[in-house]
């Protein structure tokens, strides 16, 4: 699974107020991550990195204004 899906799916889970919606939505991103994917996806969706920096700097992310 592509880091964009994890994104669309925290994404997704911001924008409704429905809980029932939101475990729904995070189950369905999580059936769909490969074992070895698993661990690092639930962190990620829970917001805690599994380590300090991820690599991407400010010169790193293109941000179009």
């Amino acid at each position: 699974m592509l880091l964009i899906d994890i994104v669309r799916t925290s994404s997704d889970v911001t924008a409704t107020r429905s809980r029932t919606q939101k475990v729904a939505r995070i189950a369905e991103t999580i059936r769909r991550l490969a074992p070895p994917e698993i661990a690092a996806g639930v962190s990620f969706l829970a917001g805690d990195l599994r380590q300090r920096q991820i690599g991407v700097g400010w010169a790193t992310a293109k941000i179009d204004v």
